[in-house]
Formats: C-alpha cells, sequence, structure tokens
C-alpha cells in the first residue's frame, strides 16, 4: 500500500463515524421529544383527574365542563387558574356521564383517533393501567 492509502483510509473512517452520530442526533432527538409530550400529557391527565375528584368531595359531582373549574366559589377559591393545554397546543376533550367523566388529549395531529404520536391518550385508560 502506498503511504497516501494510508492517510486516506482512517479520514473515510472518522468521516463515516462522525456522519452516522450527526444522523442519530437527529433521528433519536425527534422520538425523544415526542415521548417527552406523551408523558406530560399523560401527567397532566393524572393531576385533572385529581382536581376532578377533589371537586367532587367537595360539591358532590363533577362539573359539567372543564371551566367550571375556573370559577370562584364564594371565598374567592378556584380549583384551577386557567384551563391548561395539551402539550401539543390543543385543548383537552372532558365529558362526563353516568356519574362519572373522561379527559382526552389527541395527540399531535389534535383529532381523535391515530398512531404513534397521533394516538389518543384517555384518562380511563391511565386509571386502569394505574391500578387505582
Amino acid at each position: 500500500m502506498k503511504k497516501f492509502d494510508f492517510i486516506i483510509i482512517p479520514i473515510i473512517i472518522v468521516s463515516t463515524i462522525a456522519l452516522f452520530t450527526l444522523i442519530l442526533q437527529e433521528i433519536f432527538p425527534m422520538h425523544y421529544h415526542a415521548q417527552k409530550r406523551t408523558t406530560a400529557a399523560k401527567t397532566q391527565l393524572k393531576e385533572w383527574g385529581n382536581v376532578l375528584k377533589l371537586y367532587k368531595m367537595k360539591q358532590g359531582v363533577y362539573p359539567n365542563a372543564l371551566k367550571t373549574l375556573t370559577i370562584p366559589n364564594k371565598s374567592g377559591d378556584t380549583f384551577i387558574d386557567a384551563i391548561p393545554i395539551d402539550p401539543w397546543g390543543y385543548e383537552y376533550s372532558y365529558t362526563k356521564k353516568n356519574g362519572k367523566f373522561e379527559i382526552v388529549c389527541f395527540g399531535a395531529d389534535g383529532i381523535p383517533g391515530g398512531t404513534g404520536e397521533n394516538s389518543d391518550i384517555k384518562y380511563s385508560e391511565l386509571h386502569k393501567k394505574s391500578g387505582e
């Protein structure tokens, strides 16, 4: 082999490794951010559930709408200051039926259904998984 070959081969190898590293840094952060948002949505849903349970303990029923939680009572207290939006910037869906409630985050696309990052995250499903 020529002296030139001994120089060029390590340069090609190092360049390939550097390129591969850059590609991985672009791929995995996207997955990481999606996972981070999903985790944040699940955490917010659990917090919503706790607030709604507290409301029911004090008022006897679940509210008809989440906005009710922001209305001050006679002493000026509210259950929450404002209704948060999900990690993708959409409003949570809240329904009350037969003495139970459901809160849903519709995922990255903000519409019902979907897969992956667009999957719906439902409070009732988190409730079942946590064994409460």
